[in-house]
């Protein structure tokens, strides 16, 4: 057995990361355990989400062919936690539209 769970992303997340160029604009701050060790991902065409699969003790036991439950998180941008982000996005969205 192991201690599994599934987390969803949506896909236009993945989309800002890649478009903005710096792969740290959101953190999770509720739902995933300091220390949950990331195992895979797939992407789920139905939801159009990323699932990741993380292993941690606090989870649940998963017996091998059973499902593994899915894990709400709740994530925060980082225009809320990094003000030197902030400046440097207005920056790069200033750039882009003069």
């Amino acid at each position: 057995m192991a201690r599994l769970v599934l987390v969803r992303i949506a896909a236009p997340l993945f989309q800002q990361l890649i478009t903005i160029g710096d792969w740290q604009t959101q953190r999770c701050v509720e739902g995933l355990p300091e220390g949950a060790e990331f195992l895979s991902s797939h992407f789920d065409i139905r939801t159009q989400c990323v699932v990741l699969t993380f292993q941690h003790e606090s989870f649940m036991d998963v017996e091998p062919g059973s499902t593994i439950p899915y894990l709400g998180i709740t994530m925060e941008d980082r225009y809320e936690w990094d003000p030197a982000w902030v400046e440097k996005y207005r920056r790069l969205v200033g750039e882009t539209h003069e």
